[in-house]
C-alpha cells in the first residue's frame, strides 16, 4: 500500500515539475512575441502590464515575472511613472498571496517614486494600500497614520471621492478599535463627502456602517434611521441591504416590535441566501430565534438555533478549508519560485539529480503530511463527538428551561386567580354591609324631611311655616353629617 502511495506521489510531483517548466517556457515565448511585434519599449511595457494585470488573479507567479520584465525595461528607459505603477502591481500580488513584508517593500518603493515625481494622487493611493495592508494585520496605529496621510493629500487636491473613502476607512479602523466617538465623527464626514456620488457603493456603505455603529452604542433611533436610508439608497445592492435589514431587526427586537423584527430578519435571511453570504445567515437565524422565543413559539426558536449551530459549523469548516488552500497556494508559489530558480541556475545535466533530491524530500514531507492528516482526522472526529454532545446538552437545557417556565406560569396563574377571587368576595361583602347600613341610617332623616314637607303644605300661618322650616333645616344638616360620615368611613376602608 505504501509503495503504491509513493509511486502516486512521484507521478504528481513529476507533473508539477513539468508544469513549472512549461510556465517558464510560456513566459519566455510571450516575451519573444511582444519584443518581435513592438519595436518601442514604451509599447512593450504597456503590453506587458496589460498581460500581467489580466492574469494576476489566475496566475500570480507568471504575472510577477512579467511585471519584473516590464520593470527592467522601465528602469532602462527611466520611465518613472511606469516604475511606480509596476511596484504597486507587484505589491498588490504579494499582498494577495500573503507575503505582507514583500508587499510593504514594493509599496514603499512606489511611494518614493511618486514622491520624486510629485504625483500626489499616486502617493495617496499608495498610502491607502499600505493602510489596508496594516488593517489586515490589525495594526491600527500604522493603518490610521497612513490613512491620515492620504487624507491630507486628498484635502489638498479636493478629491471628494478619495476623501470620502479615506474617512470611511478611518472610521472603520476606529470601529474595529472600539473608539466610538472618533468612529462616528469620521463616518459622518464620509457621509458628507460621498452624498453627491449617488451611484457609488461606498455612499451606501457609510450609511450601513453608521447604522451598525449606532446599534452598537445603543442609539436605536439613529440606527433605525440610517439603516432605512441605506436600504432606500440602493435596494439592488443586496449586501448592504442585508446588513441594514439585520440592524433594523435588532432595533425592533429591542423595542419589542416582534412583527417588524421578524419581517426584517426574514428579509435579511432571504437576501443573504440569494447572494450566498454565509457570514450573516447565522445572525439572521439567531434574531429569528429570539423573535420566536419572545412570541413563546419555542419549537421554531429551537429550530432556528439548530440552524445557527449547523451554519457556524459549516462556516468553520469552510474557513479551515480556505486556510488550507491558502497554505497550499503559498507552498505552491514557494515551490514554483524554487523550481524557477533551480531551472535557470542549474545546467540541463544537473536537473535529474536535483529532481531526485526534491522527490526524496517531498516524499518525506508527504509521509509527515499523511501522518499529520491522520492525526487531524482523529482530532476532528473527537471534535464532532464533542459538538454532538454539546448540542444534545444544549437542547436538554432549553427543554428543561421551558418546562420550568411553564410550571412557574401555571403556579403564578393559580395564585393570581385565587387572590383576585378573594378580593372580589371581600369587596362584595363590604358593599352589602354598607348598603344595609346606609338604608337604615339615611332612612330616618329622609323620612322626617318628607313628613315636614307634607306638614308645610298644610300649614296656614307664617309662624307655623317658619317653625317647620327650622325643623327642616336641622334635619337637612343631620342628613349632611350622616353622608359625610359614611364618605369618611368608605375612604378609610379603601385605604
Amino acid at each position: 500500500m505504501r509503495l503504491i502511495l509513493f509511486i502516486f506521489l512521484y507521478i504528481i510531483l513529476h507533473n508539477c515539475y513539468i508544469y513549472a517548466q512549461d510556465k517558464v517556457t510560456h513566459a519566455e515565448n510571450l516575451f519573444a512575441h511582444i519584443f518581435k511585434e513592438y519595436s518601442k519599449d514604451s509599447l512593450r511595457i504597456k503590453m506587458l502590464l496589460d498581460t500581467a494585470n489580466r492574469i494576476s488573479q489566475t496566475n500570480p507567479d507568471t504575472a510577477i515575472k512579467i511585471f519584473r520584465k516590464a520593470l527592467s525595461l522601465a528602469q532602462k528607459n527611466k520611465y518613472k511613472k511606469y516604475q511606480a505603477g509596476i511596484e504597486t502591481g507587484i505589491g498588490i500580488i504579494y499582498r494577495s498571496l500573503g507575503y505582507r513584508d514583500s508587499a510593504v517593500t514594493h509599496y514603499i518603493k512606489a511611494e518614493q517614486i511618486f514622491q520624486e515625481l510629485k504625483h500626489y494622487e499616486g502617493m495617496a493611493v499608495t498610502y491607502v494600500n499600505l493602510a489596508n495592508l496594516y488593517n489586515e494585520q490589525e495594526d491600527w496605529e500604522k493603518s490610521t497614520n497612513y490613512y491620515k496621510k492620504a487624507q491630507i493629500i486628498f484635502e489638498k487636491t479636493q478629491n471628494k471621492h478619495g476623501l470620502g473613502t479615506v474617512y470611511l476607512n478611518i472610521g472603520s479602523t476606529y470601529y474595529n478599535n472600539k473608539k466610538w466617538d472618533s468612529c462616528e465623527m469620521y463616518y459622518l464626514k464620509s457621509e458628507q463627502e460621498l452624498k453627491s456620488f449617488k451611484e457609488y457603493a461606498n455612499s451606501q456603505l457609510v450609511l450601513a456602517n453608521l447604522s451598525r455603529l449606532y446599534l452598537t452604542t445603543k442609539k436605536y433611533q439613529k440606527a433605525k434611521s440610517y439603516a432605512q436610508k441605506a436600504i432606500d439608497f440602493n435596494p439592488n445592492n443586496l449586501k448592504h441591504v442585508v446588513s441594514s435589514s439585520l440592524t433594523l431587526a435588532e432595533v425592533f427586537l429591542y423595542e419589542n416590535n416582534l412583527e417588524n423584527a421578524h419581517y426584517y430578519a426574514k428579509n435579511a435571511l432571504d437576501n443573504a441566501q440569494k447572494i450566498k453570504d454565509t457570514q450573516v445567515q447565522p445572525e439572521a437565524h439567531l434574531i429569528l430565534s429570539k423573535v420566536y422565543h419572545a412570541k413563546k413559539e419555542y419549537d421554531k426558536a429551537i429550530s432556528h438555533l439548530n440552524t445557527v449551530i449547523t451554519l457556524k459549523d459549516s462556516l468553520f469548516k469552510f474557513t479551515l478549508k480556505t486556510q488550507q488552500e491558502n497554505v497550499l497556494k503559498k507552498l505552491d508559489h514557494l515551490n514554483y519560485k524554487i523550481q524557477i530558480t533551480e531551472a535557470t541556475r542549474k545546467a540541463a545535466e544537473q536537473r535529474k539529480t536535483i529532481l531526485l533530491q526534491r522527490i526524496i524530500l517531498l516524499l518525506c514531507m508527504a509521509f509527515l503530511a499523511i501522518t499529520a492528516m491522520l492525526l487531524f482526522l482523529f482530532y476532528k472526529r473527537n471534535q464532532l463527538i464533542k459538538q454532538a454532545y454539546y448540542s444534545i446538552e444544549l437542547k436538554n437545557a432549553v427543554l428543561e428551561q421551558q418546562k420550568q417556565t411553564i410550571q412557574e406560569l401555571n403556579h403564578n396563574l393559580e395564585t393570581m386567580v385565587s387572590e383576585r377571587t378573594q378580593k372580589l368576595e371581600d369587596r362584595n361583602k363590604k358593599l352589602k354591609e354598607y348598603a344595609d347600613y346606609n338604608a337604615h341610617i339615611l332612612r330616618a332623616p329622609l323620612a322626617r324631611i318628607l313628613g315636614l314637607f307634607e306638614v308645610y303644605k298644610e300649614a296656614k300661618s307664617i309662624e307655623e311655616k317658619e317653625q317647620i322650616f327650622t325643623y327642616l333645616h336641622q334635619t337637612v344638616n343631620e342628613l349632611d353629617i350622616i353622608v359625610k360620615d359614611i364618605q369618611h368611613k368608605l375612604q378609610d376602608k379603601n385605604t
